[in-house]
């Protein structure tokens, strides 16, 4: 056990050297946010084609420039692909160059000098993960390689073991709590992406979801210190507001639960070629409306 004062020392220090919180790279969002706090369990959620993997890519760029070592596991993309991802983010080339190695001379060559500077960035491709094998894995990740923040795409893929079913309720509860309890002993922060539950994706809404629209919405809003909803309204072919401002690129992160801070809404313009996140008043793209 640790008194009020030991813990506030600590907590005083991290402060001062600035260093409690990761910030995203999104002006807004750190703002209200403050940015992913050491210890949390962040949750990002959408509807299909929103952007999850899109953000978090994003996100990996923005922070990439600090050399803070990051982790990210993907058990639904290639190396490939999660590789033309990060690579389209940074160099700001569009997705399908890369893909189909169309990159010019000093394209090329930018590609190059870029990707030699990310190697605090691990990813890890397996099709599936075991609780057990993936908190290991993180744990190594921290201990070895200094890991600060650990990206988990679709924690829906996460099994307790290799011969269990699909998990029942209490073994999903189990896999949040466990990640969170991570987060914590190790002092990182963890960010995990969720689905949407089948029945609501089948219905084609085009409003903002809530929390209950989601697969394990109530396990993910008991356990998660920060939940995340992204909504883009062209991707509904909704192009204009209520006052007849172009929605075009436009992307707001909402901020449904924040265990230390008041929700909020941010905006962000969203690039389609090169699927990445950025900050309005950095968007060079000529088609922005804002």
């Amino acid at each position: 056990m640790e008194s009020i004062k030991e813990i506030s020392d600590r907590i005083i220090s991290e402060v001062s050297d600035n260093n409690s919180f990761i910030k995203t790279g999104f002006t807004s969002f750190d703002k209200n946010t403050l940015g992913f706090l050491k210890g949390e369990l962040v949750v990002i959620a959408s509807r299909p084609a929103m952007g999850k993997t899109a953000f978090i890519t994003s996100i990996i760029s923005n922070i990439s420039s600090s050399k803070i070592p990051i982790a990210l596991y993907s058990p639904s993309k290639s190396k490939y692909q999660v590789f033309y991802n990060i690579c389209s983010n940074i160099l700001g080339f569009p997705t399908v160059k890369l893909e189909a190695n169309s990159l010019d001379d000093h394209e090329l060559r930018s590609l190059i000098s870029e990707t030699r500077k990310l190697e605090h960035i691990l990813v890890d491709c397996s099709p599936r993960y075991y609780l057990d094998d993936l908190l290991c894995k993180i744990t190594d990740n921290v201990l070895r390689a200094g890991c600060q923040i650990i990206f988990i795409e679709n924690i829906h893929a996460i099994r307790i073991s290799n011969k269990a079913p699909k998990p029942k309720y209490s073994d999903r509860c189990h896999i949040v709590k466990k990640l969170r309890e991570t987060a914590i002993k190790l002092g990182i922060v963890i960010v995990v992406s969720s689905n949407i539950k089948h029945s609501i994706e089948v219905e084609n809404r085009t409003d903002y979801p809530t929390y209950s629209d989601f697969k394990d919405g109530t396990i993910l809003f008991d356990y998660a210190d920060m939940i995340c909803f992204i909504y883009r309204p062209e991707y509904y072919g909704i192009m204009e507001d209520e006052n007849g401002n172009s929605l075009n690129g436009h992307a707001v992160i909402k901020i449904l639960k924040h265990r230390i801070g008041s929700n909020s809404e941010n905006i962000l313009y969203f690039k389609k070629t090169s699927r990445k996140f950025c900050n309005i008043e950095d968007n060079d793209d000529s088609n922005c409306p804002f």
